[in-house]
């Protein structure tokens, strides 16, 4: 008797045929029990089984050694494609094939807009030699250098200087953007952050200090 497995099981208690009924069996049982064991065998696979039916190889292909998953092939549930192209609502993505995607289409480099939503105000030190270093503080949206469009504003009329944390000399990033703000009022200024993502800011009025706010609205990296 042909094995019924693995789409049906065998019955192989009712097929035993005892000749006396009691302890002798026929040959053809034994036959039955050596198909269903060769059914078994096959389906569970040996181990490295390169039979792709079989649950070793199906394990093997679906579960590291650490109990992290991996896919080593495509179809219906599963793509590695660099450009998405079938564009499915069912099926995953590998990991290289979502960086090579993100990759080739978001920019990393050119005009920025940003919200708005990243202010910094802090008290500007007053003098022509004082700055308060690295105390406008754009890290947080990108940690290297970057051209900023700024939106400052002031409580009390002064001129608000801003420079990039590292430009020490005052020139070699370009010069000091500097204007005298009307308290209350605001202005538009371009100036570079250094190399940490931050700006030193100062003040000339006549006071210790003065509350600057910055607004981030855009920047080039």
């Amino acid at each position: 008797m042909a094995s019924n497995f693995p789409t049906g099981l065998d019955d192989l208690i009712g097929n035993q045929n005892y000749v006396d009924g009691t302890t002798i069996i026929e040959a053809a049982a034994l036959n039955n029990l050596q198909d269903a064991i060769d059914a078994l065998q096959e389906k569970v696979g040996i181990d490295s089984s390169a039979a792709p039916a079989s649950h070793d190889y199906k394990l093997a292909h679906v579960i590291n050694p650490d109990g992290s998953i991996v896919y080593t092939s495509t179809g219906v549930g599963f793509k590695d494609e660099n450009d998405m192209a079938s564009d499915s609502a069912v099926a995953t993505a590998s990991q290289q094939s979502i960086k090579a995607y993100v990759d080739a289409t978001v920019p990393t480099t050119g005009f920025f807009t940003w919200d708005g939503s990243t202010v910094v105000s802090i008290n500007a030190p007053t003098g022509s030699s004082t700055w308060d270093e690295a105390g406008l503080d754009y890290s947080g949206v990108y940690a290297g250098r970057m051209l900023c469009l700024l939106r400052v504003s002031v409580e009390t009329t002064t001129e608000v200087q801003i420079r990039a944390s590292d430009d020490t000399t005052n020139y070699k990033l370009g010069g000091v953007a500097g204007y005298r703000i009307t308290g209350g009022e605001y202005c538009m200024m371009v100036c570079s952050t250094g190399t940490d993502g931050k700006m030193d800011v100062k003040t000339t009025g006549g006071g210790a200090s003065y509350t600057v706010t910055t607004t981030l609205l855009g920047y080039i990296k």
